[in-house]
């Protein structure tokens, strides 16, 4: 069973390279918090 670091640290590499190049911090598709995100 893949530890909960290794495992984290895939899917935060995935996610990164998934995003990284699909979605900007203006796109409604990105998640990450940042000065432009309105609740």
């Amino acid at each position: 069973m893949a530890s909960l670091s290794k495992a984290g640290a895939a899917l935060t590499a995935l996610r990164e390279d998934l995003t990284g190049d699909v979605f900007a911090p203006e796109d409604p598709g990105y998640d990450e918090p940042g000065p432009s995100s309105t609740p």
